[in-house]
């Protein structure tokens, strides 16, 4: 075989690698976005577990008024709630989820907590050193 022929093989063998590989990124894509969609649509029902903390916060968020005091039983809600969400931030930190696709479906729920008196005060300032990962999530939603 010419050296010509040898160079041209390897030309065109690289260039149906090089389309290859893009055909193949374009699937992974589309598939990690398919996997994000069902993702959040899971996360949506896990979070609808803590609809009775979160519609009875959101409801004085919204009106702007202070929500009645949480007994300690709703307090304990709030921290599980809270740790659920810190996964949440876990997984942002870890680029598996978008946290514009976060903040723009559920971002009002952990503002809600966040604008709470109560929360901020007996559970936030009482113990910063156990919710980091809730205020990190705190933060870049409200921004």
């Amino acid at each position: 075989m010419s050296e010509d022929l040898v160079s041209t093989l390897g030309l065109i063998a690289n260039a149906a690698t090089a389309i290859g590989l893009f055909f193949t990124a374009i699937q992974v894509r589309q598939g990690s976005r398919t996997s994000q969609g069902q993702f959040l649509l899971t996360l949506d029902q896990q979070l609808s577990t803590f609809d009775d903390i979160y519609l009875r916060l959101r409801a004085y968020h919204e009106a702007g008024k202070e929500c009645e005091a949480l007994n300690a039983d709703e307090l304990l809600r709030v921290r599980e709630y809270m740790g659920f969400l810190e996964i949440i931030e876990i997984l942002i930190e870890g680029k598996s989820i978008s946290e514009g696709d976060f903040r723009a479906i559920f971002g009002h729920r952990v503002v809600a907590l966040r604008n709470n008196r109560q929360v901020r005060e007996e559970i936030l300032a009482a113990a910063p050193h156990k919710w980091v990962k809730f205020s990190a999530l705190s933060q870049r939603m409200s921004q």
